[in-house]
């Protein structure tokens, strides 16, 4: 596994009992999303970068080597 990715959450990590796996997965699949977590969503849909907070991309960015800033958009002056 990547240090750049996490580490995917597996079906038995919610308990290694399946009854209680099946009672708790729709209290974690059906959790209402946090408005923090909703403009990380949107702001990354409309730019392309990563879901991530700021300091998490900026680190990207740098392991990367990357310029991962938002630029206005701006017609071409003439």
């Amino acid at each position: 596994m990547s240090e750049l990715t996490d580490r995917p959450i597996t079906y038995e990590e919610l308990s290694p009992y399946p009854k209680i796996r099946q009672r708790q997965w729709p209290e974690k699949v059906y959790r209402p999303t946090e408005q923090a977590a909703l403009t990380r969503i949107r702001r990354s849909s409309a730019t392309g970068l990563p879901y991530r907070d700021q300091a998490r991309v900026a680190w990207l960015a740098k392991k990367l080597d990357l310029d991962l800033t938002i630029r206005p958009r701006a017609r071409l002056r003439q």
